[in-house]
């Protein structure tokens, strides 16, 4: 595997990563801000019909 900028610090980011319980419904993900990395936009909603 070739690993990126990204994925170095991806794995960096989820060394202290805590799972919590995610409750069925909608929420908004992402960002319109023009400072923020394209794989953080755009802002939409997401659904979860059951819960994780």
């Amino acid at each position: 595997m070739i690993e990126t900028t990204d994925t170095v610090e991806t794995l960096e980011i989820l060394k202290n990563t805590h799972f919590v319980r995610l409750p069925r419904g909608s929420f908004w993900m992402g960002t319109d801000d023009d400072k923020a990395r394209d794989r953080e936009k755009p802002r939409h909603e997401v659904t979860i019909d059951y819960d994780i």
